[in-house]
């Protein structure tokens, strides 16, 4: 429960941020999001977004998991170990 709502707050922070970054930009640039998003890398370098794309992850296993408990269910619960696994640097 706690990492579910450590997930969702970095899904806030990342939102409130990438608002407030566009806002900040819109008073100062009329074509804000031409001259933002100019390549590719500019949205996966983008930190706002990756802090919400990393709250989604998080909350997506925690939930997951919780789930794969309460129900035992066995393939929930090797989802989270392997994928655990996996950003630990180890095989499942």
């Amino acid at each position: 429960m706690c990492m579910q709502l450590a997930g969702l707050v970095l899904v806030g922070v990342g939102c409130w941020a990438f608002s407030e970054k566009n806002r900040l930009t819109d008073v100062v640039d009329v074509n804000s999001l031409q001259s933002k998003y100019s390549d590719v890398f500019d949205v996966i370098f983008d930190l706002t977004i990756i802090i919400i794309i990393l709250g989604v992850v998080i909350f997506v296993l925690s939930f997951v998991g919780c789930v794969g408990a309460l129900r035992e269910n066995i393939c929930f619960l090797k989802c989270v170990r392997t994928s655990s696994g996996v950003t630990r640097g180890r095989r499942g």
